[in-house]
């Protein structure tokens, strides 16, 4: 056979028919498949074609690599799933090398009289991983009894030991790769098959859902590396581990395993890299370090994410180390001086513990480190970076939330290493630390939740261009002067709850192209929202709720960020209408427009938004009819539309919600009839009407039986058992013409929340915003005052804010400020007045005080319309602060009613 020049003819026919089998269980461009592979006189020579390797003196085919060769773009299930012809591998008896992986074949067959895989008699190497096998394959691996290497990894076996057709017959077999299948028993696994494979040293038999007792896998005494991670293991580690006394790798990560490895380590002399990370806790047990100290080889040790407590002292003695990770465990008291003899180490990892004391005289010996991370645990003390000033080749610092003050003064000389992360939150730093401008490598950096001042640090995007992170929340920085000069690879921005003032820098999407996630809220930021932002096409997060934002929202925005999967623009001052045609932002998840200033109708540019979640477009101007459409939003989970000028019928559509949580179209003009249909929504929790123009029976089927009174107040035409009306002789409310045209004006009257009696001898305004959720909301006490909104009364609790409000420095004028700029439809003031010239006896009665009330009629002129205020009394205090009380007093019978308890 010697003189061969090309490969052997019958093995190019193979190969040709290898090619036309896989274009023909493809789809897609198949004149891409094995381009190499021609029939013609130029490429006669197979062995001269891609991803085939022969021998340089038989001119046999060696080696094939089929892998990711099959197009499988748009497989449909309903035209078969694919099958693999082992037969057309028959020809290539040389053959010692297969690799078929990620093809999404779903099985094997072969023709009639052939032998499948028996031919391949040689064959040592075959790689089946990243398919879709199940345990129909195992018979045609039987043969192949020449085996040293199998990977079946990501496919979809379950039983692979099966008597006389499963693997245990190949003993030749050295490494093994089962991972991610779906074996969920260790009966076949360990009592057959398995432990016949006593060549074996590679077992990786990580992410399937095996549990129970591994003892079968003791006697593969040349094992090297076994990986029996993210399985169902649990209870104490076997004592037989200890006989694999050749294991270098050993991973048990994310079982349950519990108790000391004090009887096995003796005997594992040679393990090197040891991985016990994510081990939870039973029976208030958990894993030990005990035993640990015996592994003088050990370079990698992962014990993270358990919850051993206590020291580990030790360790110290294994000094080989160069990977320690502790981190997210219950360890306590200072780090022992004689951790400084690890003097290997590359990581150290100690975040989330409870460490206590000072660092420094052991950190400071360990000038091998690369990566050191001590936050989330309780080190006192102030800290200097020149203290690292000898560490060069360190790349990842953390010390975030500790007791610790990190000093920000100049080095004595320049750093010598160039960091990739820098995490210093919540580290008390008054000033941005000096020697970080001398860092030019830095990916990550997070700043979040100091006291640093001054403007927006635009100087570390400058320095870092390779900047992909930057957090800097919960601050005090004051403006943003402008941003680089040129386009930035920044991904993920958040300088959220500074005192950030003046307008975004008109150019920020042309800057910031890449952004992926960017947080500005809670600041001061002003003006309207730039047109440039259209420009971050892989924007995925936006939030910019709680500033002064005003204006409409650029078309350009709305049409360019078509990847925005949450966007937030609470809080602000933006108006205009919403959701126009042209807006493209079909991929969102979650909206938040409320508490803006958006009026007219809504629109439907957002009908085709299928995954929206949440949608709050509450406390605005936004009038007419709701739109059919927003039934239609099967996704959606909460829904808020409160506090509108919304009129029309509760559409029906809404009964499609099936998954609704929450619904609130309280504070609206809604008339009708609750659709019955909205009993089929089975998950509805939270739901409320209130104070609209309702009528008829309320459901009381579904989720609507555990509702009550409280969540359809204010709807005089409702009747029904749940709010205690009987529905005999009450009659809907009349509809008006002019509320069941889609276009119709309305006068000034009409459009807001006035109740006016027009016989000349009385009549009633209601309040149009709820001035005291105002105040609260604006002065940032929010979360106290939800937390406290179902143990006290209403009166009761805002007595207890304005106590809150005057102990953390808010003044009389501040609440007087927010007061005016509180928002009010701009019809109401005219409304008011027309009211007024029309010989109405104006009233007001109102939950709210008489000194929110009355600040806001001086503030728009309109006190002296009015002839009386029913209000609860309210008064200044000699320390200024405002005290509320209630207009009757609880305790006694108002009018001399009885009062039922």
């Amino acid at each position: 056979m010697h003189g061969y020049e090309s490969c052997l003819e019958k093995e190019r026919i193979a190969l040709l028919e290898i090619k036309a089998f896989f274009k023909s269980v493809s789809n897609g461009d198949v004149d891409d498949i094995l381009t190499s592979w021609v029939d013609d006189s130029r490429s006669r020579d197979c062995c001269s074609w891609n991803q085939v390797k022969c021998s340089a003196t038989t001119r046999r085919v060696m080696e094939l690599s089929l892998g990711e060769t099959r197009l499988s773009i748009l497989d449909n299930p309903d035209d078969g799933v694919p099958f693999l012809n082992v037969s057309l591998f028959s020809p290539l008896e040389e053959l010692q090398n297969l690799n078929l992986s990620s093809n999404s074949f779903h099985g094997l067959y072969s023709n009639k009289g052939s032998d499948g895989f028996g031919s391949l008699k040689k064959l040592e190497i075959l790689n089946l991983g990243f398919n879709n096998f199940n345990d129909s394959l195992s018979p045609y691996l039987a043969s192949l009894t020449s085996l040293k290497t199998l990977i079946l990894n990501e496919n979809q076996m379950v039983e692979v030991f099966r008597p006389k057709q499963g693997l245990g017959n190949l003993t030749k077999l050295e490494m093994l790769d089962l991972s991610s299948n779906n074996i969920t028993s260790n009966d076949s696994l360990f009592g057959q098959g398995l432990a016949n494979l006593k060549s074996l040293k590679f077992l990786d038999l990580s992410n399937n859902e095996i549990s129970g007792s591994f003892t079968g896998l003791c006697g593969l005494k040349k094992l090297v590396e076994l990986d029996l991670s993210r399985n169902n293991f649990d209870g104490p580690i076997s004592l037989c581990l200890g006989n694999l006394t050749n294991l270098k790798v050993l991973d048990l990560s994310s079982n349950g395993f519990i108790g000391n490895f004090s009887s096995i380590t003796g005997n594992l002399t040679k393990l090197e890299r040891l991985d016990l990370s994510w081990n939870g806790v039973i029976a208030n047990h958990s894993l030990s370090i005990e035993g640990l100290a015996n592994l003088k080889s050990l370079k990698f040790l992962d014990l993270s994410n358990n919850e051993i407590s206590g020291s580990f002292t030790g360790l110290c003695g294994l000094k080989k180390l160069v990977e320690l990770d502790l981190s997210r465990n219950n360890f306590d008291g200072p780090i022992s001086y004689c951790f400084s003899n690890l003097t290997s180490l590359k990581l150290l990892d100690l975040t989330a513990n409870r460490l206590t004391g000072s660092f420094l005289s052991v950190i400071t010996k360990l000038r091998s480190l690369e990566y050191l991370s001590l936050s989330g645990n309780i080190f006192e003390g102030s800290f200097s970076f020149s203290l690292l000033a000898n560490h060069s080749k360190l790349q990842v610092f953390g010390i975030s939330d500790n007791l610790i003050q990190v000093q920000s003064e100049s080095f004595p000389q320049l750093p010598t290493f160039q960091l990739k992360a820098l995490y210093l939150s919540n580290c008390s730093i008054l000033a941005i630390p000096n020697f970080l401008l001398y860092q030019y490598n830095l990916r990550l950096i997070d700043l979040s939740h100091n006291k640093l001042v001054g403007n927006f640090p635009a100087w570390l995007l400058e320095n870092n261009t390779k900047l992909e992170t930057l957090y800097l929340k919960n601050n005090s920085l004051s403006r943003i002067p402008q941003l680089p000069k040129s386009k930035h690879n920044l991904l993920y921005l958040d300088i959220s709850n500074n005192n950030l003032s003046g307008e975004l820098p008109s150019n920020i999407g042309k800057i910031l192209p890449k952004l992926l996630s960017m947080n500005m809220s809670e600041n001061n930021f002003a003006g309207n929202i730039p047109s440039s932002m259209a420009e971050m096409q892989k924007l995925n997060l936006l939030d910019l709720s709680s500033n002064n934002f005003s204006g409409e929202l650029p078309t350009q925005f709305l049409t360019g960020c078509f990847s925005l999967s949450f966007l937030s623009l609470s809080n602000n001052k933006l108006q205009g209408t919403i959701f126009p045609k042209f807006m493209n932002l079909t991929n969102l998840q979650g909206l938040y427009l409320d508490s803006n200033n958006f009026s007219g109708k809504i629109g439907d540019g957002l009908s085709k938004a299928k995954s929206l979640g949440v949608l709050d477009i509450a406390n605005n101007m936004l009038s007419g009819h709701i739109p059919d459409w927003i039934g239609n939003l099967s996704d959606l989970n909460i829904l808020l539309m409160s506090n509108n000028v919304l009129e029309g019928s509760i559409p029906r559509s809404f009964s499609n919600l099936k998954i609704i949580e929450s619904l609130d179209i309280s504070d609206n003009h809604l008339n009708g009839q609750i659709p019955s249909e909205l009993t089929e929504l089975n998950f509805l929790s939270n739901f409320n009407v209130s104070n609209n123009n309702l009528s008829g029976p309320t459901p009381n089927a579904g989720q609507f039986a555990n509702f009550d009174e409280r969540n359809y107040r204010g709807n005089p035409g409702l009747c029904g058992p749940t709010i205690n009306k009987n529905c005999t002789g009450v009659l809907d409310s009349p509809t008006t013409e002019s509320s069941n045209r889609a276009e119709e004006d309305q006068s000034a009257v009409d459009m807001v929340d006035l109740r006016v009696n027009t016989d000349k001898e009385a009549g009633y305004v209601s309040e149009i915003k709820y001035s005291d959720n105002w105040v609260v909301d604006e002065l940032n006490f929010t979360d106290l005052f939800n937390q406290l909104l179902s143990t006290i009364s209403w009166n009761s609790l805002m007595d207890r804010m304005m106590d809150e409000l005057h102990a953390q420095g808010k003044t009389i004028q501040d609440i007087v400020d927010v007061l005016k700029r509180a928002p009010i439809h701009p019809c109401v003031i005219p409304a008011i007045k027309a009211a007024h010239d029309l010989g109405c006896d104006l009233k007001i009665v109102s939950d709210a005080n008489t000194f929110f009330i009355q600040t806001i009629l001086n503030h728009y002129g309109i006190r002296e319309l009015f002839s009386e205020i029913y209000t609860n009394p309210s008064f200044i205090d000699d320390e200024g602060r405002l005290k509320i009380f209630p207009h009757h007093d609880f305790t006694e019978s108002p009018h001399g009613c009885s009062i039922n308890t």
